[in-house]
């Protein structure tokens, strides 16, 4: 179990600081493809939080 919220902790803690820098990056003007990039980042944070809950899914489906 505790691999398991180590795994979900992880993606879900960078995803909340790629949102934040968003937030500077937005707030301080700075180009559309800082924020752009941040996103992508983020997608892929949540993209890997998506999968832990779908090996969990499968594990508790056994």
């Amino acid at each position: 179990m505790a691999e398991i919220v180590h795994d979900l902790s992880q993606p879900l803690t960078a995803l909340t600081n790629y949102l934040a820098a968003m937030q500077v990056a937005i707030d301080h003007g700075d180009p559309c493809k800082t924020i752009a990039n941040l996103l992508g980042s983020a997608v892929g944070e949540t993209t890997r939080a998506r999968a832990v809950v779908d090996r969990l899914r499968d594990a508790l489906a056994r």
